[in-house]
């Protein structure tokens, strides 16, 4: 089974080793996520225990296509006559011979994504995604007498084609909602981190839940809660559905052994290291311990943790704790409007991160100048993608 684990920029390197631990065989790593190969179970562990991907696909179809840049394709832009266009047939008669009985049943509710690589074809994904769906109802209309429905809010099935410049794939989505929704956010800030976000930060400056973890702008507690995962080795799909469950011909002996074994880790948990999280918002103090309760809640063990209300001028290294990870996802102007000057903040939090002698940072922004602001030349810095938003993860070392 070819699978492909899509990865948020600047994440695909960890997605790559967290594959390679589940057993996967690797084949690409791509900015976009990681194409590996490997059985049904591989899959399963894929969903449950991917910390830092995005979806989980499998490719079902694929085919080449003719040269790009033809006759063809000016002839298609022209007029947009749907059956006229090549790729937009190349995709019908490939939807159309995959066994998608094997999986789906005209019960399945549907929604149809493309993705283009050609830069001719941008233009023409709507019809591309209808000569996709029509393959795909047409073929099941031939197995079963009558045909799925389409639902883009809520499908059970969900098809990603990718038209690339020399072959089309199509995909089945395994996951069904991103594996970032882990089914534990009962409460959100007004901009909360996606969770895959903020565990690969955590990964990416080496925090392996071993150390203390703060967090002094911790909204809804995102930071925090994967930081909690993490130690905890819990895996971060245990709470939640995936869209293969519902679909025939899975082999639902292998998934009961797989979640048994995931199950079973929460009985023998280890100790949490010191995680604190503060904000100076009451109502995101409250959110985050409310995000808290839902974790304790699953796993059904009360868990230590220090919440607190108080601004970035009075944050302090916990006393006789040893040196942690400070990590913040500080408010920028595209989503939350600051009330001081960026310049005078940074410069406020920079000086209480200067308190914290042998310990690291890392602070996501959109601005290129949080280095300046604070005061502090960074040891490193990544892109990363941030909910459509490429920001800066920069690491301070004290």
């Amino acid at each position: 089974m070819e699978g492909f684990a899509s990865a948020p920029r600047g994440f695909a390197d960890l997605v790559e080793k967290e594959l390679r631990a589940l057993g996967a065989e690797v084949r690409t790593v791509r900015q976009t996520g990681v194409a590996f190969r490997g059985g049904w179970e591989v899959m399963m562990r894929a969903n449950l225990w991917l910390r830092t991907a995005v979806r989980v696909l499998i490719a079902v179809g694929e085919c080449a296509l003719p040269p790009a840049g033809g006759e063809g394709d000016k002839a298609y832009l022209a007029t947009g006559k749907g059956k006229e266009g090549r790729e937009g047939e190349v995709l019908y008669r490939l939807a159309r011979e995959v066994p998608w009985q094997q999986w789906l049943t005209p019960e399945d509710r549907l929604r149809v994504d493309v993705r283009v690589q050609r830069q001719i074809l941008v233009d023409a994904v709507p019809f591309l995604v209808l000569r996709v769906k029509d393959g795909v109802c047409d073929a099941l209309r031939s197995y079963y007498g009558r045909r799925p429905s389409v639902d883009k809010e809520e499908p059970t099935a969900r098809v990603v084609g990718l038209v690339e410049e020399r072959r089309a794939v199509l995909f089945l989505d395994t996951s069904g909602a991103p594996l970032f929704q882990r089914g534990l956010r009962v409460a959100a800030g007004r901009a909360p981190l996606k969770e895959h976000v903020a565990c690969g930060i955590l990964q990416r400056v080496g925090w392996q839940g071993n150390r203390p973890l703060v967090d002094p702008l911790c909204g809804s507690g995102t930071f925090v809660l994967e930081g909690a995962l993490l130690a905890l080795g819990v895996a971060p799909g245990l709470f939640r559905s995936f869209a293969f469950e519902r679909w025939r011909g899975v082999p639902q002996e292998v998934w009961r052994a797989v979640r048994s074994e995931a199950e079973a880790r929460l009985r023998r948990l280890p100790r949490l290291p010191l995680l604190v999280g503060s904000d100076v918002e009451e109502r995101a103090v409250a959110a985050a311990q409310r995000n808290w309760a839902a974790l304790e809640a699953a796993i059904q063990q009360r868990l230590p943790v220090e919440w607190m209300v108080r601004d970035v001028s009075a944050l302090r290294p916990p006393p006789g704790r040893g040196e942690g990870v400070v990590v913040s996802n500080p408010p920028y102007g595209v989503r939350l409007r600051m009330k001081e000057e960026p310049a005078v903040w940074y410069g406020r939090f920079g000086r209480a991160l200067r308190r914290f002698s042998g310990w690291q940072a890392a602070v996501l922004s959109l601005e290129e100048q949080v280095p300046q602001w604070l005061g502090m030349r960074p040891k490193a810095r990544w892109r990363v993608d941030n909910g459509g938003l490429l920001c800066n993860l920069f690491y301070f070392e004290f």
